[in-house]
């Protein structure tokens, strides 16, 4: 990896069919959610041209060599042995989020995100009748940090889960790993579930 990506121009961008660039005035920079502006990798276009190549657009069932490459490549990055059996593929980071809540969560649980946050949290919640509550950020002037003791009043007040988006949205904030490690070990001592 060499660590850049070629940036397309943005008249070429505003060609894209996506609502993101459609919507919008010419004079409007959008920057919505994860919709990236970087070409496809080539062997992604590789993998897919072929599949339609092979009329191979059926609906996806299980698909294992899916967890392989994701274990070899959690392997090889993070030094994460993961079971590749238990990677499942979802349609967007939000269906992902609702079915691990309502795989371990019950009608009530509480969970806690730290405003200000990413508005589909809190759809997310209501949709499986959890009880969302709230430990927001700090803010000095600019600056925004954790409230670790607000954070630790949730969790020791029953909260069942943690919603956290790093870097963050809407703020960009990207936590300190010393951060991290607090949040971690405030979840431990509560059994809190960390969701990422």
């Amino acid at each position: 990896m060499s660590g850049s990506l070629p940036i397309e121009p943005l008249g070429k961008l505003r060609q894209r069919k996506s609502t993101k660039w459609r919507e919008y005035d010419a004079d409007v920079l959008p920057l919505p959610v994860a919709e990236m502006d970087y070409p496809i990798a080539e062997p992604i276009i590789e993998a897919v041209t072929e599949m339609m190549r092979r009329s191979d657009t059926g609906y996806l069932g299980k698909f294992p060599e899916l967890g392989e490459a994701f274990a070899g490549f959690a392997l090889r990055r993070w030094n994460w042995r993961v079971n590749p059996e238990s990677i499942r593929i979802t349609t967007d980071v939000g269906v992902a989020t609702i079915e691990i809540l309502r795989t371990l969560g019950s009608t009530g649980d509480r969970v806690v995100v730290m405003p200000p946050v990413y508005p589909a949290f809190y759809n997310w919640t209501k949709e499986i009748h959890l009880t969302m509550v709230e430990a927001p950020l700090l803010k000095d002037g600019v600056n925004y940090s954790i409230d670790f003791a607000a954070l630790e009043r949730e969790f020791a007040a029953g909260a069942k889960f943690f919603i956290i988006s790093n870097p963050h949205n809407p703020l960009g904030l990207i936590f300190a790993p010393t951060d991290l490690k607090s949040i971690a070990s405030l979840a431990e001592k509560y059994n809190v579930t960390i969701l990422s």
